[in-house]
């Protein structure tokens, strides 16, 4: 976590475990452009505000084609066991 004024910034890792998201969904939704993140120079992480994050979760994320694709590599990986 980082305090930059009055802001929270969480680092990618630390936002998908407040908010129940997977790392890698944050990460291409900060690149497509439809989550606001921050480099801060020196560090070699992605920083969002907490604000941001959670109104992505409200306006762009999608929680039942989140769990229907969770479930489709479960099967995945069962199968490969197999």
């Amino acid at each position: 976590m980082l305090k930059v004024g009055d802001k929270t910034l969480l680092s990618l890792r630390e936002a998908s475990k407040v908010f129940g998201v997977a790392v890698v969904t944050l990460s291409k939704h900060a690149k497509m452009g439809t989550l606001n993140a921050h480099k801060v120079s020196g560090f070699r992480v992605i920083f969002v505000d907490a604000d941001e994050v959670e109104r992505w979760k409200r306006e762009v994320y999608n929680e039942k084609q989140a769990a229907k694709s969770k479930r489709y590599w479960a099967k995945q990986k069962r199968k490969r066991k197999s």
